[in-house]
This record gives C-alpha cells, structure tokens and sequence, in this order.
C-alpha cells in the first residue's frame, strides 16, 4: 500500500510497508482533539492529507500553535524518542488523513530497523530547528506576517487555498487576541491577498500572500527538504 508521506517515502521500501501494515487509515474533520497534553503517548499519525497542529497550553490557558505537521512528517515524534506523555495538544484545524500506529508497535519496528532509527533523529533535529524559527517569528513579526506564512504553510500541506477557519481559531494558533487577527486579516484582505466569509479564509493570490509573509516562510517550507532529499514534491498553487 503506497502512503503518500514524506517520513515514510525516505524509508527502505520494507520498513515502509511494515509502518503501512501496522498502522490504520483514519480520517478527522476540524475540532478533532487526537491527544491531550499530558496524557499517556499511545499513538503516532502520519498524515497524508490535511494537517496535525501541535498547541502548547499554557498555565494561564493561553494557546500558540508549535508546529503544523501535514504529509512531510509525523505528528508525536516525542513518544518515538521514548517519551511516556504528549507534550502538546494535538488537534486538528482541517480535513485531515492519518496513517495512525500506536507508539508501541512503532517503537518495536523502529528497534529492529536501524534507517528507522536514524530518521526519527534526523527528523527530530529538522523539527528542533523549526521551533526555532518559530520562536524567532513570534517575537520580532508582526501578526500579518506571520499569519500569511501561516496560511501559506498550510497551502503547501494541504495542496488548496480554501479553508474553513474562523478568527478565534486562528488567534489561538499564532498566540494573540481576536481582535488582533480581525486587523491582520483586513489588512491581507486588502491586500488582494486572501477573502473572507463566515468561518472561512481563502487564498486569493498566493504571490501576494508571500510578498506580506515573513522572512521565516521559505526557512520553515524548506525545512525538511535535507533530511529527504528532495523539494517536498507538493507546493501549493492558487
């Protein structure tokens, strides 16, 4: 069975296919919660469509998202370097597609196959580097910045500009209030670079959009393209 994942593509074909017949197909819609901070880590997802957001909570109950993790990685890379609870949230924002396995089975496959083993750790310095940038971003970009590159990140996961979002939703991925995205989005709406409706934002000129975008976009677009080999072989389009 082909899993179109860039994780499980860089793989030896058979230990690719031993991940496809541990694990199972699952399909999520937005508002789905796959694990709690601090609960036990029971499972890993390799999405193939859509995206996985990893939120930190914070004690003031707070929220800014870590990382997005769509068809280039896997979403609770923690349990696979032996973690026992899920660091973050784990909540899904848009259509999504998982080839999910649990953690134990996925720990026992990644003992016996050493290309396994030094991926995840390839893997998780790329992801290391990407909080990085992450947090470079949230302190110096202002919200519209960083919400275009938020949005085109997404673009490049999911392969649309189309996206069912409401202003709360975003405000609690990028961290700010609500009505510091209502500014952020009237301003890239005025732009040409994105239209509105009711709980939705699409993407009308994506060229725009990443003339408004922060230096950080093609850092964290081109991330993971060492670790692979390759350019990610799905950018968005509009």
């Amino acid at each position: 069975m082909q899993i179109e994942n860039r994780f499980l593509g860089a793989l030896p074909p058979d230990v690719a296919q031993r991940c496809a017949e541990l694990g199972t197909m699952r399909t999520f819609v937005p508002g789905d919660v796959i694990a709690l901070s601090g609960a036990p880590a029971v499972t890993v997802h390799f999405p193939t469509a859509g995206a996985v957001s990893e939120v930190e909570e914070g004690l003031d109950g707070g929220t800014v998202e870590v990382t997005a993790v769509g068809f280039e990685g896997v979403s609770g890379i923690a349990s696979l370097l032996d973690a026992e609870t899920e660091p973050f949230l784990r909540v899904i924002e848009v259509p999504t597609t998982v080839l999910a396995l649990s953690t134990a089975d996925a720990r026992a496959l990644r003992d016996r196959a050493p290309a396994l083993h030094a991926l995840i750790h390839r893997y998780a310095h790329a992801r290391l580097r990407g909080a990085g940038i992450t947090i470079g971003c949230n302190a110096r970009h202002a919200v519209h910045a960083r919400l275009a590159r938020w949005l085109l990140r997404m673009n490049d996961r999911v392969g649309h500009g189309d996206f069912e979002l409401t202003h709360e939703t975003v405000a609690r991925m990028l961290g700010v209030r609500r009505p510091t995205v209502t500014r952020a989005v009237a301003l890239l709406t005025n732009a040409g670079a994105i239209g509105t409706g009711r709980h939705s934002v699409r993407i009308v000129s994506r060229t725009t959009l990443e003339a408004h975008a922060c230096s950080c976009y093609p850092d964290s677009r081109d991330l993971f393209d060492e670790i692979y080999g390759d350019d990610g072989g799905r950018k968005g389009d509009i």
